[in-house]
């Protein structure tokens, strides 16, 4: 990946700066694309979309922030204060379930953006090895995947991708054969498919749907 140039922003509560990565230039080498729609491409890291201040810990959206200018990795004389600044950092999944009740969705949509982040970064444990598997099990987990199902009753068929897995993790299966009748796309067909045969053999854990392949564009919440 070639990296693009480096934003300063100020925290929009206590005016502290941080930076934001550009992502750049880069390739999908490597790319998997999980069952729950979570694309793990390491070579386009792409900057978060809501952090945690490092100083005041307010949690904020970094659209939102103050911007105060772009790094010059030419300059002779670079201001000490912008380049020692930290990273801006992603939240875990305790962070963006805080961000929802804290009131940082303004509206369904970004609501739905958080808790699918805080659904991802909580089955991140399931993928760091291949032969661990599992579902989520707590009952902080369990309520936002069924809030996740309300978010998702009328969505497209992209969202009903979505809202299928999230009710076969809760072993609702019954409700994910009714939910992927309405998926109907012939590019859906093979995670369709999939969907079907772990559901009708009982399975609630997380799986790689596929790899090196793309999949047709879906929320992506950064990590």
């Amino acid at each position: 990946m070639m990296p693009g140039p480096e934003l300063l922003i100020a925290c929009p509560a206590c005016d502290v700066l941080a930076k934001v990565f550009s992502p750049g230039m880069g390739d999908s080498y490597g790319a998997i694309i999980w069952s729950d729609g979570f694309r793990d491409a390491p070579m386009m890291p792409r900057p978060p979309r809501i952090t945690r201040c490092h100083h005041c810990a307010h949690i904020f959206w970094v659209g939102a922030a103050i911007p105060c200018g772009y790094l010059d990795p030419e300059s002779p004389n670079p201001d000490p204060a912008w380049t020692s600044a930290p990273y801006v950092a992603p939240l875990d999944e305790a962070g963006f379930l805080e961000a929802v009740a804290s009131g940082a969705a303004h509206d369904t949509e970004s609501e739905l953006e958080l808790r699918v982040a805080a659904w991802w970064r909580g089955n991140d444990r399931f993928r760091v090895d291949p032969a661990q598997t599992g579902h989520p099990t707590s009952e902080q987990a369990c309520e936002n995947l069924a809030r996740i199902i309300e978010l998702t009753a009328e969505g497209d068929e992209t969202l009903l991708l979505f809202r299928a897995e999230a009710l076969r993790h809760l072993g609702r299966f019954a409700e994910v054969e009714t939910t992927l009748e309405g998926v109907v796309c012939s590019d859906f067909r093979p995670a369709k498919t999939k969907q079907l045969d772990w559901t009708r053999s009982g399975n609630r854990d997380l799986h790689v749907l596929f790899e090196d392949g793309p999949l047709p564009s879906t929320p992506e919440p950064e990590a």
